[in-house]
């Protein structure tokens, strides 16, 4: 191998040496969520209506006290 054809290789391996250490941060972080339970379907739907529910009956229970300290 030529003394080009070993830089290119090492710095290919330089290269992929911040991808490697990612990848092992993103798997070691994924195993310790392994336990978390799962959601049921159709959580994500039901939970942006409760969202918006709590922002309606917060702006009515905002409007209320101020008519009644009005």
């Amino acid at each position: 191998m030529t003394v080009a054809g070993k830089r290119q290789r090492l710095g290919r391996c330089q290269d992929a040496l911040q991808p490697l250490a990612r990848r092992t941060q993103l798997l070691l972080e994924a195993a310790s969520l392994a336990d978390a339970p799962l959601l049921p379907e159709g959580f994500a739907e039901e939970r942006r209506k409760l969202t918006q529910a709590l922002a309606v009956a917060e702006s009515s229970q905002q409007i209320a006290l101020e008519t009644l300290a009005a």
